[in-house]
């Protein structure tokens, strides 16, 4: 070799670096080859060009090459990182751990490597492995944030997220700047309850980082959280006008259009989530919830059991499946070694320890649903109360805050309070609104009443309460039930006109629009002020059905009372002592419908219904079970079918198991 040679060669890698630290990657590719072509051997230019290869998604050209530099060099410690890291990014798990134990036998106290290490022991689920990992690369490195970053993320894996959040805001003090870690810490944040304080770090993620679109779709799911789907929307349309290809944040998408009622928006984002990933479980179960919604529910299955395929161990598609079936004993039943075999998949599912505490509850609820279908009480009820007491120990919840807000509103929508604004509020007949308890018929009266040509059924809509929070909030007023006190005749008309304006955009044409969100029964007087010619359907049912039906389903929102059995109770006669209160001081305003009358003389309560909201006898709604359109409560499959009145009493099956209930209750 020539004398001036290895002067020559240095003198090129050094340019070569250069540009490419600069992102000059053009330049800095021509000068690796050049030094190649002066030595073939030349670990350090094979290494970088490799690394340029696969920036360029030439990955099978760029493992080769740092593969010769490693063959070159075989204590190349350099090299042997950047390998596993390449792996790592193509999925090859087990090949990046074996580069990076050669990195850590090469040079033990290199603490990126075992940070590296500890990631990819984390996707393994070695997660004891993995934090041993990331301590000692903290025990080396103690200022190394994306170590503190990553720890959190284990943390948060295992549900121990008061740790996850010290490890992210450790990560913060070392680098305030990290995006990472502002955006894992909003997400830690966001499932312990703190949804300010997620929100502040999502944005913090995106000052820093404008680009982000993890963080845009984090937002996204905080909003939808928030039933703030407009913003969850516009937050996921940034998010993939950011990454084209982000399949969840197509499936979030369609999951925030589906509760707004856009399911042809919903399906053709779970279908694009589909095409770009086709092995994402989680959007075929997502599909699957739609499908059962608009009805569809053998094209349903078909969906999970896609989801199933991809992903045998999904727990929350397990359940979906059994909620969808009934499972029956005698003449005409599926065989029940097919039960059986069903029974104990969910069953090994529910003893495997590395399930998430909402698996667990998933398949809890859906064993104890699939027990009582074969009358099984005993064991229905053990796995009833596991999920109960699984979700309950999910949040904070405190009864008594619950018993001081029913006082306030009884106390300031007092008789006073209507005759000093009689003739208030938005002239409007259009509003039905359809209220009391979860799980007490209300899904069942809409279903009745949209299936006339009159009404269109808009399913829950939370817009009530989110209005008038964002009214009072704008005006510096306190929040509901006070500030109603505070509101003059003009507020309660803007409020009642605004209300209608939000509702028309549910249907263009339909005379009558139904709400049957349960819980404005609270708000009966508010909308007797903003909306004096509403309809108020009050939904009622025995109240120890009401309430089994309610301990027994795992409900999507904030219906914290509903898993303990005496909290349950108390909450109960809060509900009764309200709806008594607007019963004395808004007589005649609130028209109540019994469930058990009603499935026991379907056609005659069907007409008092029809009378009292001013609607012509059609022959649709005794058959209501007949018509087509989207149901989002928990009773979306008993609707689809007629009448019946099995659930009548059932309580009675489970009465020393509900005596905690029912002391509450008296």
């Amino acid at each position: 070799m020539n004398i001036q040679r290895p002067t020559e060669i240095g003198g090129l890698l050094q340019e070569a670096l250069q540009y490419h630290r600069a992102g000059q990657m053009q330049k800095a590719e021509h000068i690796y080859r050049r030094v190649l072509s002066l030595d073939p051997d030349n670990a350090d230019a094979n290494h970088l060009l490799g690394l340029i290869a696969c920036q360029f998604n030439r990955s099978d050209i760029g493992i080769r090459l740092i593969r010769k530099a490693i063959q070159t060099n075989p204590g190349f410690v350099g090299a042997h990182l950047s390998l596993g890291n390449v792996l790592m990014s193509l999925g090859d798990t087990e090949g990046a751990i074996a580069c990076y134990r050669n990195v850590i036998d090469l040079e033990p106290d290199y603490a990126e490597a075992h940070n590296n290490l500890g990631n990819a022991l984390a996707g393994q689920g070695h997660l004891d492995e993995a934090a041993a990992c990331f301590h000692r690369a903290l025990a080396i490195k103690p200022d190394y944030a994306d170590a503190y970053n990553n720890l959190g993320n284990l943390y948060n894996s295992r549900g121990d997220l008061d740790a996850a959040i010290a490890g992210y805001r450790k990560a913060l003090a070392i680098k305030p700047d990290n995006a990472e870690a502002h955006n894992n810490l909003g997400t830690a944040l966001s499932n312990q309850g703190d949804l300010e304080g997620a929100a502040a770090c999502f944005h913090k993620a995106l000052a820093v980082k404008p680009d982000y679109a993890e963080a845009y779709n984090n937002l996204g799911n905080l909003y939808k959280e928030q039933d703030k789907l407009d913003a969850a929307i516009v937050s996921y349309r940034k998010a993939l006008a950011i990454n084209p290809h982000f399949a969840e944040a197509f499936s979030n998408l369609g999951t925030a259009l589906a509760k707004q009622g856009d399911h042809q928006g919903a399906a053709a984002s779970y279908r694009k989530a589909m095409a770009i990933k086709p092995d994402y479980a989680e959007v075929y179960n997502n599909m699957g919830c739609l499908l059962i919604e608009l009805g569809d529910l053998s094209e349903a299955e078909k969906s999970f059991k896609r989801a199933l395929e991809i992903k045998p161990d999904y727990a929350e598609v397990q359940a979906h499946i059994a909620v969808l079936k009934k499972y029956v004993q005698g003449a005409g039943a599926q065989k029940l070694t097919d039960y059986d075999s069903e029974i104990r998949e969910m069953e090994t599912l529910l003893a495997d320890d590395r399930k998430s505490t909402e698996e667990k509850i998933a398949l809890n609820f859906s064993l104890g649903k699939v027990f009582e279908d074969l009358k099984q009480y005993g064991k229905a009820f053990t796995h009833i109360q596991a999920g109960n007491r699984l979700k309950r120990g999910t949040f904070s919840y405190d009864i008594a805050e619950d018993e001081y807000f029913f006082q306030k509103v009884m106390k300031i929508f007092n008789r006073q309070l209507f005759i000093a604004n009689e003739g208030s509020g938005y002239r409007s007949d259009m509003p039905i609104f359809i209220l009391g308890m979860p799980r007490s018929g209300s899904t069942l009266i809409e279903q009745i009443l949209a299936s006339h040509p009159e009404v269109h059924g808009a399913g829950e809509i939370i817009y009530l309460k989110h209005t008038m929070a964002s009214f009072c909030e704008n005006r510096r007023l306190p929040q509901f039930p006070e500030c109603a006190a505070e509101l003059d005749q003009p507020n309660f008309e803007s409020l009642g006109r605004d209300y209608v304006a939000e509702l028309r955009k549910y249907s263009e044409s339909a005379a009558y629009i139904t709400n049957k969100m349960p819980q404005n029964f609270i708000f009966i007087g508010l909308i007797k002020l903003i909306l004096p010619g509403a309809k108020i359907i009050h939904s009622l049912r025995d109240p120890r059905d009401t309430c089994w039906s309610i301990y027994k389903n795992s409900f999507v929102g904030t219906q914290n009372y509903a898993y303990d059995l005496k909290e349950l109770g108390r909450y109960y006669k809060l509900y009764q002592e309200l709806m008594q209160h607007w019963r004395s001081v808004l007589p005649g305003f609130i028209f109540e419908m019994k469930y058990e009358e009603l499935v026991a003389d379907q056609e005659n309560q069907t007409r008092r219904l029809l009378e009292y909201c001013e609607l012509e006898w059609h022959d649709s709604c005794l058959e209501f079970y007949k018509t087509s359109r989207p149901v989002r409560t928990a009773s979306n499959l008993q609707v689809r079918q007629p009448l019946y009145s099995t659930s009548v009493h059932l309580w009675q099956e489970y009465a020393n198991e509900l005596e905690p209930l029912l002391k509450s209750l008296k």
